[in-house]
């Protein structure tokens, strides 16, 4: 029998030490539980305030998207009326280019153009004188050789 008292003693100090224990642990566990209902707390907002971040990035998305779009449109009507132009440039040039050919007769070029000085002109040029060197040596005006010096060369052109 003393044992069995000495079980039951021992049995209730334990039941009170546990269930003092219990307690404290429950205490721990309502703090731990408002800590995690904090904590969730800010978890949502900061859920939320990410979504409306989201929302917005995808509206200003949605507009540069359509901006781009309109000004892709802007341009390629850009490109096709230059385009155009191009073809109208090159239509009219053509259309001046055989319209405005220039024949010369078979002459020499001494016979088509007379000037007192343009064999000396053309001597000088030949050697590797400047326009202005050539002016300055025959005392002419440099619009004047310029003018020799180009009709000369363009009827070589056109008689090759």
């Amino acid at each position: 029998m003393v044992y069995a008292m000495f079980f039951c003693i021992i049995t209730g100090i334990l039941f009170v030490i546990s269930t003092i224990r219990m307690g404290s642990v429950k205490k721990w566990m309502k703090v731990q539980i408002n800590v995690l209902e904090k904590k969730k707390s800010e978890l949502d907002e900061l859920i939320n305030s990410s979504s409306d971040m989201v929302n917005e990035l995808n509206s200003i998305s949605d507009y540069v998207a359509e901006l781009i779009g309109n000004r892709t449109e802007e341009l390629n009507g850009m490109v096709k009326a230059a385009d155009e132009k191009i073809t109208e440039c090159k239509n009219l040039f053509e259309q001046t280019k055989k319209e405005n050919i220039v024949e010369f007769p078979n002459k020499n070029i001494s016979e088509m153009v007379t000037h007192s000085r343009k064999e000396e002109i053309e001597e000088l040029y030949n050697e590797g004188y400047s326009v202005s060197e050539i002016a300055r040596e025959l005392n002419i005006g440099k619009g004047e050789i310029e003018l020799m010096l180009g009709i000369t060369e363009r009827y070589l052109r056109l008689a090759n």
